[in-house]
């Protein structure tokens, strides 16, 4: 019975040495592969490191210069130090210009008027009273309906015959405009489509 007790308790603490043993191994072998992993992460980060660095240096460096190479262009044998000196040529005198004898007449107001007025396009017979009906429907028809009296004086019958008699002065009222009615200007009416108008005005009945 005793020998049976002594031999369990040899078999147990034989097991137990067996797992201390066990542990202890691991944990120097987890120990070792630890080391090594950090050993091989820092060889491989230095590698990379210097290939990083090596394009970087090679750029930066200067390229160096040959040696023997002169600093400056030698000088021409026998060319002389100093340039020589140039003459200089005679300055000719400048020409004063002669003052006009007269000062040009300056333009009256009577003469600016004139020229500002736009002369009265002439009715003669290359007047065309048909398309002048086209320009009186466009500018003169809101006012003069059909050449009657609207919002302006009739364009017909003896006063208006009295008052303009010749085409000259009806040019002129349709250029200048006179009271309420407008001037109408060349940009508006040319000059051949007011000839056109004076001759359909002086064709109404």
């Amino acid at each position: 019975m005793n020998g049976r007790s002594g031999r369990g308790r040899s078999g147990h603490i034989l097991g137990i040495s067996l797992v201390s043993l066990g542990i202890v191994a691991g944990l120097v072998l987890a120990g070792a592969l630890y080391v090594w992993d950090t050993q091989t992460r820092a060889s491989a980060a230095k590698a990379l490191a210097g290939e990083a660095a090596a394009p970087a240096s090679a750029a930066s460096s200067p390229a160096s210069k040959p040696a023997g190479s002169p600093t400056s262009a030698p000088a021409s044998a026998g060319a002389p130090t100093s340039a020589p000196t140039a003459v200089s040529a005679p300055t000719p005198a400048p020409i004063t210009p002669s003052a006009p004898t007269s000062a040009p007449a300056k333009p009256t107001a009577a003469s600016t008027a004139a020229s500002s007025t736009p002369a009265p396009a002439a009715t003669g017979g290359t007047a065309n009273a048909q398309a002048g009906q086209a320009v009186f429907q466009k500018f003169c028809q809101g006012c003069h309906p059909g050449g009657n009296k609207g919002f302006g004086p009739a364009l017909k019958g003896p006063d208006f015959q009295q008052k303009f008699p010749g085409d000259d002065a009806l040019a002129a009222l349709i250029r200048k405009g006179e009271g309420s009615m407008p001037a109408f200007s060349p940009a508006q009416i040319d000059d051949a489509a007011l000839a056109d108008l004076i001759a359909y005005i002086r064709s109404l009945k």
